[in-house]
């Protein structure tokens, strides 16, 4: 549920910096004074004043709606930070301190206070739809403390933004009740027109990001290979349906309109599948590139926090057979290929992903794009779920719900696309027909270095 519980990091940071930022500038510059009116609202806009309880200072809660699905909101606030962030004010620089279990902890440096860094710390609750955000040096940054919530809600097509705020400063008794016409309300709406401005903004590829223009020049380096494994026939454990014609389309899709160089692997046992990931250790060169994509059994074990693979030779009661996640990092980070991409359609996948990080930053605007991502090393996986089981049919043409929504994906490239703008829709197909969510990340500690895995269809 990766995305799902930091889908909300971007936004708690942009609203609760944009506020300081106009708040602070505000309450040091502007004399004219005009006594707050109560509940404001602007268009899709609601301000209202909210008592403070124990708390010194004031507090408010702003509604307001943004014209885009859910899933593309969360989807920008958590993949293209940088992107946000080049469109807002005041915002010099932002780095990652830590991020552990569901709390992660920032520090922003803004214009007004240059050398001064704002520390925030998240705690998400996914099931809530919930991210709690709190300022960690307050004293050192002038105030008495910052602090608040913030939730989403889905609307349809549409995504209603709910933001409560707690906030007290020093030396400034009177900010909330004493507005300059530049004060408190006035930035808050602002703030929600600029999301509501810059979000809708983004144009779609696969259902969500930026797509690219169609005049591409950029061509890669290095050929494009892809190992696609199917397993049906498990020796031990219960057979699958759909896996092997999943596999079996893919690698037609591969070969036929991208130009890959295709091994498949039908019924695969531990041997073949370890065999031919190390054979690409001795076949590749830095500027190729790599597609693996698995759909089979997978198991976790949740004492050791590891999650396996199961060729169709693995027995229930006996790991000898099994290919556990961190033996496949340690080949993706062995295999020369500047660019690997591992795609995994089984039960427990999400476990490569742990390591949740900052999410993958790109921008897609800038026109050498692609050029930029194909420099840059890039170990990814795409899961077709998470810590949970995911279906094993149910899609469309007889095929599991994840390699349905992954071929539909592949087929609406028209000329080349990366593998962040595919991800969204095939997140929210898979959302829409199932009890499962996929997830998209770096491999941990594989040595991934920012990149991403572009596919180029054939003239």
């Amino acid at each position: 549920m990766k995305i799902i519980v930091i889908k909300y990091l971007i936004f708690f940071f942009l609203t609760a910096g944009f506020f300081i930022y106009f708040v602070h500038s505000c309450s040091i510059q502007n004399k004219q004074i005009k006594k707050y009116s109560g509940t404001q609202r602007s268009d899709n806009i609601e301000i209202v004043p909210i008592a403070s309880g124990k708390f010194s200072g004031k507090a408010y809660k702003m509604t307001y709606i943004i014209d885009s699905p859910i899933d593309k909101v969360w989807f920008l606030m958590t993949h293209f930070p940088e992107k946000l962030l080049s469109t807002a004010p005041g915002i010099l620089e932002y780095k990652i301190l830590s991020d552990i279990e569901n709390k992660i902890t920032y520090m922003y440096e803004y214009d007004f206070m240059p050398g001064k860094y704002f520390m925030w710390k998240n705690t998400f609750y996914a099931a809530k739809n919930k991210v709690l955000f709190r300022l960690m040096n307050a004293g050192e940054v002038g105030l008495i403390h910052h602090f608040g919530e913030s939730t989403l809600y889905e609307q349809g097509e549409k995504t209603k933004v709910v933001l409560t705020g707690y906030v007290d400063f020093l030396g400034v008794s009177n900010w909330v009740d004493d507005l300059s016409t530049k004060g408190l309300n006035a930035f808050l709406i602002n703030h929600a027109h600029w999301q509501q401005a810059v979000i809708p903004s983004f144009s779609i590829v696969g259902q969500i990001v930026q797509k690219m223009d169609d005049d591409i020049n950029f061509k890669p380096e290095g050929k494009y290979y892809a190992l696609i494994i199917g397993n049906n026939k498990y020796q031990y454990v219960k057979p699958l349906q759909s896996s092997v014609w999943d596999a079996q389309a893919i690698n037609k899709i591969l070969s036929d309109d991208f130009g890959f160089e295709v091994t498949l692997l039908v019924d695969a046992s531990e041997d073949d599948i370890i065999s031919n990931l190390y054979q690409y250790r001795q076949l590749l060169k830095f500027e190729d590139h790599l597609l693996i994509y698995y759909a089979g059994h997978g198991f976790l074990d949740k004492e050791a926090d590891e999650g396996y693979w199961w060729p169709v030779d693995a027995r229930r009661d006996n790991p000898a057979k099994w290919i556990s996640s961190s033996s496949i990092t340690s080949s993706l980070k062995a295999i020369p290929a500047r660019h690997i991409l591992l795609v995994s359609d089984s039960c427990y996948s999400g476990v490569i992903t742990r390591e949740r990080g900052a999410g993958i930053v790109m921008n897609v605007n800038k026109p050498d794009y692609f050029e930029k991502m194909d420099k840059k090393k890039s170990r990814k996986v795409m899961t077709s779920g998470g810590l949970e089981p995911v279906l094993d049919s149910g899609g469309d043409n007889n095929h599991s719900i994840f390699a349905s929504a992954f071929i539909q994906a592949l087929n609406s490239i028209e000329k080349a696309s990366d593998t962040t703008s595919l991800f969204p829709g095939i997140l929210r197909k898979v959302k829409s027909d199932a009890e499962q969510t996929p997830e998209y990340n770096a491999v941990k500690k594989s040595g991934d270095n920012g990149g991403d895995f572009i596919f180029f269809r054939k003239p």
